[in-house]
């Protein structure tokens, strides 16, 4: 992902399907703004089926190898984390999805 600094804000130039899915999974930050933006925007480039994919990829997070932390120290920081972002991503995702229905058959 190639970022660049805008005055306070970060602007996204270019970035691969991956490395968007992990921007808006994060378990170390985490930016409404741009989760919502993919939101609205992700159709334009990838479709629903291969967002999902990428979705359950970076929801089931590989094994614990050994690091300098301990297994729980991993599954406390990192597994739990990534995971509940996947949820309320897909939560978020659904959300808009039945709001842009019904607001477009009104």
């Amino acid at each position: 992902m190639d970022r660049r600094r805008s005055t306070e804000e970060y602007s996204l130039r270019a970035a691969t399907l991956n490395q968007l899915v992990k921007r808006i999974t994060s378990e170390s930050s985490y930016d409404l703004g741009f989760v919502k933006t993919f939101i609205t925007t992700f159709q334009s480039f990838t479709t629903p089926e291969q967002l999902w994919e990428k979705l359950m990829q970076r929801y089931n997070v590989p094994s614990w190898t050994r690091q300098s932390r301990s297994e729980a120290e991993w599954q406390a920081q990192t597994v739990v984390p990534i995971r509940l972002r996947v949820i309320n991503f897909i939560k978020m995702w659904l959300e808009n999805r039945c709001t842009s229905r019904t607001l477009g058959t009104s």
